[in-house]
Parts: structure tokens; sequence; C-alpha cells
């Protein structure tokens, strides 16, 4: 029923029928005590691995996995639970096993073991690259679409899935792309400035859209990083046709955690879509089926690791000048008083060379990206892709 109507990212990869949800002390979902699920039937059907590169991606899927028995050549990477923060982590592990590169986008569209094992096909020592474009950390959120593409940047937990649901809300003539961070599922350096991420960006979007006009966007620190990026992309000659920043400030952190660890960070919807059955915040990972709590806390420590980065970054970081119109939504609830929602733009006036159209959104900052407030949003800039390139 749902694989009919939902994106096949937001189909639960198991169900399990519990009495009641087990709560806290504190009043909140007890994440901890809710059971794992049982993926062994998904893991099992279909056949076995037959060639040497499918038995070892058949081991290399159950240890990301965290599965006992041995996975199936034809069965779903994400219809065994897996979700974007694992599938850096199964891309990692096919470097180091395999030596071989697989993008993100290659493992999303290509999400069997049987698949990936015929991206490897013909390598010889296991040092065949099966991506040259640099995309691995580009996640498309939606491919189809014959216009320019939209280029959404991660808030301060590196994560991009929290647009997965923007997607669905903009016209269906844009492809949709979300940037993750680097430093997940590796031991990668993370980038020491806000202007060296925004290049890093700029050559990555570049491998999807060599030339504009490009439409950026950005949530939260995401929004400081789509900004830097414009100005960066008008500085090589290109053209910039829209720029949104959603409740993002230059120099002004608004990523700090404010919750329980367990809860997520303050740059994920609390009530967002999830990657997993019992997913966290806006793909966000918590302690499941996959692994129990010691996965967990290396998913959250890496998080937490790329979050504390981009804190410094944004403190740290003098924006240049974009020169055009600047959409940005300011979440009108929960705001520190000395920061008051009319004032918002007057934060951008220094950085901005042209318009900047404030548009308020009865919401907090967490709950940007659901329910009526992302309706909203996505009407809006819908309405704005309309009357562009």
């Amino acid at each position: 029923f749902l694989a009919d109507r939902l994106p096949d990212y937001m189909v639960p990869a198991a169900f399990v029928t519990l009495d009641a949800l087990p709560i806290t002390v504190n009043g909140k979902l007890d994440r901890a005590a809710l059971p794992a699920p049982d993926f062994t039937g998904a893991a099992t059907a279909g056949r076995g691995p037959e060639t040497p590169a499918e038995e070892r991606l058949c081991a290399l899927f159950a240890e990301v996995l965290g599965l006992e028995e041995v996975v199936s050549a034809e069965a779903s990477f994400f219809e065994l639970g897996g979700d974007s923060i694992l599938v850096m982590k199964l891309i990692a592990q096919i470097r180091a096993v395999l030596g071989a590169e697989v993008s993100i986008r290659a493992v999303f569209t290509a999400p069997t073991v049987a698949d990936v094992a015929r991206l490897l096909d013909g390598a010889e020592n296991g040092t065949a690259r099966t991506d040259s474009d640099a995309t691995g950390l580009l996640l498309p959120l939606r491919t189809e679409g014959d216009r320019p593409p939209v280029f959404c940047v991660h808030p301060s937990t590196g994560l991009g899935r929290c647009y997965a649901e923007l997607a669905d809300h903009l016209p269906p003539d844009r492809p949709v792309y979300a940037l993750q961070a680097r430093g997940f599922g590796t031991d990668e350096s993370l980038p020491p400035t806000v202007e060296e991420m925004a290049a890093d960006y700029v050559a990555r979007i570049r491998t999807v859209q060599p030339a504009g006009p490009y439409h950026l966007l950005g949530w939260s620190f995401g929004g400081t990083v789509a900004h830097a990026m414009a100005a960066l992309l008008q500085q090589r000659g290109e053209t910039v046709d829209l720029l949104v920043s959603l409740d993002g400030y230059p120099g002004v952190d608004d990523a700090e955690p404010t919750g329980e660890p367990a809860d997520g960070f303050a740059d994920g919807p609390t009530d967002g879509p999830t990657d997993g059955a019992f997913g966290g915040p806006a793909g966000e990972p918590t302690e499941g089926p996959r692994g129990g709590r010691p996965k967990r806390v290396r998913m959250l420590s890496e998080i937490q690791r790329v979050n504390a980065n981009n804190n410094r970054l944004l403190q740290h970081h003098t924006p240049g000048v974009f020169r055009g119109e600047l959409l940005l939504f300011v979440a009108t609830e929960g705001r520190p008083a000395s920061a008051p929602a009319p004032l918002a733009p007057d934060s951008w006036a220094p950085y901005v060379d042209g318009h900047i159209e404030p548009v308020r959104i009865a919401s907090d900052h967490d709950g940007m990206l659901t329910g009526e407030p992302l309706e909203t949003i996505g009407r809006l800039i819908s309405a704005q892709l309309l009357t562009k390139n």
C-alpha cells in the first residue's frame, strides 16, 4: 500500500506491532526500548552469491547492516534497513576491502548486491573506479526532470535527507539534490573554512550541472553555505537564479543540541521524515535494528564531529557579497529575544547586494521542514521557480 503511494526511501523496511510505544520518564519516546525489526525474510529472499565479487559484497552488506544471516544477491540494501548514513559506511567498506569507488548515487540507483557487483565487473585486482563523476556525497532526492536542478545544502549535522519531503513539494520538472558533509564513514579531514566547503560543493554540483543558472537552498547552517556558493559561482562568471535561506544567518549559530542526545540536534525536524523503521529526525541515525548501541554511538559521534566543526566554521566566517535576490524564510516561534523576526533580514543586508525577501513562517526553527510550514515553504519556492530558467 505504501509502496504505491510513497517514494522508495520513505517506505519502512520492516513493521513491528506494539501494544504501546515505550516512553521515558520525561514523556519522550524511549528509542532504546524499541524492539529490533526482523529483516531475515528480506535478507535471504532470492538467489545466493554466484561470483567472488557477489560473495564479498554479500558479506559487506551483512556487516554494515548488522545482519547475521547470509544476504541474498537480489536483496535491496534499503529494503534490508539501509539508510543514507549506512550507505556511506558501505561505500567506505567497499573502498577498503575491494579497492573500488562507488558513489552514493550509484547505490541508490543500483541497490542490490548483484547491481553493485555489475558496477565492479571487469575490475582488475580490485582497483577499478566505478564512478568518476565525484558525486559520492551528492544525494539524489529526485533525478527526473529536464529543468536545472535545485541543490539543497545540509544543515550543521551534515545530513541532507532532511530535504526529502521538500523535494515532493517542488515542481516535478526540477531534479533535486542534497549536499551532504564529508566525514561520514571515513576518517577524512573536515573542511577548515566555509569558503573551502563552498568551493568543494560548487565542484560537486558542477558534475551534475556544468553551467548555470543555478538554484541553491540551505536550511540553518546550510543557508550560510548556499550563500557562499552563490557568491563563488558569481565570481566565476556563473548565474545564480535562486538563493533561498531557511532560517539561516551569517555568524549566528542555530544548530546547538537542544535536547537529550537520543533526540538528535536542532538542525533536524523533530517530527520529520526518517530513514529507517524507527529513524530519528530528518535522517539522523538512532539506535535501531541494525547493530544496536555501538553502531548508534559511532553514528552520533560522527554527527557530533561534523556538527561541532560546522558550528566553529560559522562563528569564524565572514560572508562575501551575493549580487541578487535572497528569499529568506524566518521562523517566528521560539526565537531568542536578541534576534526578533522583524530584524532577521538585517543580518544579511551587508552581504546581499539586492532585494532580501523575508517570509515569516509560523514555526520554530526545528519544525520548518514539517507539516504546514513545509507546505508553505514548498509552495512559495515553487512559485519562484516557475519564473526562473
